[in-house]
């Protein structure tokens, strides 16, 4: 049988360990309003000329005229083999597939290629991006 003492003790640890929970939770919500009063600068990174945050995975896209993360919006996407290096290729195409905006390795930003038979070619004939039987292939001379 319970002892008197030993049901006041029962009851204040009760009692403290309710009081300590309810004070973690008013800590956190308290910390939580703060930090949402006092603005971070830095989160996310910094931004580019264009206001993307690159640290997000954004970059901006021309056809697009916005921010984008390639890797959602890409239209074709493939892996591209250099050198023994396996690396990514994203396209993003107009509206009326006419123009595809080229995301890759070694491959400057916004490089736009223009719809011809069986893929795409840059203006100046050195990039070309062909749908084959053996799916998208990039090819640079």
């Amino acid at each position: 049988m319970m002892t008197l003492t030993n049901a006041i003790r029962q009851r204040w640890v009760s009692v403290l360990l309710v009081g300590m929970a309810a004070l973690g939770v008013s800590g956190c919500a308290a910390s939580g309003a703060q930090s949402a009063a006092i603005p971070s600068a830095g989160i996310g990174g910094q931004r580019d000329i264009q206001g993307c945050l690159p640290a997000a995975g954004q970059t901006w896209s021309y056809l697009k005229q916005q921010c984008v993360q390639t890797f959602d919006v890409a239209d074709i996407r493939f892996n591209q083999q250099k050198n023994g290096t396996t690396y990514r290729v994203d396209v993003i195409l107009s509206d009326d597939r006419q123009q595809a905006e080229l995301f890759a390795v070694d491959v400057a930003p916004n490089t736009i290629l223009t719809a011809v038979k069986g893929g795409y070619v840059s203006a100046d004939g050195r990039l070309r991006l062909l749908n084959t039987d053996r799916g998208w292939r990039l090819l640079t001379q």
